[in-house]
């Protein structure tokens, strides 16, 4: 698991939105090729990281993951990375907008 943050957001047309995240460890993200897959976990409100980033440590992540209580399991999502830039720590995700 990684803890980014957003460095930028590019608009590529009205309804795609390319957001660029960087943070300490992001030269360390695998990059396999095209079709890199990740998971982003969203914000629950008043819920802290602490526990996914334990649940992270696990072998069984997902496993760990689905066991949290509701109340308590931020919304996964998945995406596909777009660009990796190790010697920068960057990582690109494209985003279309709904609505």
């Amino acid at each position: 698991m990684f803890a980014v943050r957003v460095a930028r957001t590019t608009y590529l047309s009205p309804s795609v939105l390319r957001v660029t995240f960087t943070g300490g460890d992001v030269d360390e993200f695998a990059d396999n090729g095209f079709d890199q897959r990740i998971k982003f976990f969203l914000p629950r409100a008043g819920v802290s990281y602490d526990e996914l980033l334990e649940v992270g440590r696990c072998e069984d992540w997902f496993g760990a993951y689905r066991a949290l209580p509701d109340a308590r399991r931020h919304p996964m999502r998945t995406y596909t990375a777009r660009g990796v830039r190790p010697g920068v720590r960057e990582l690109d995700v494209d985003v279309v907008l709904h609505g």
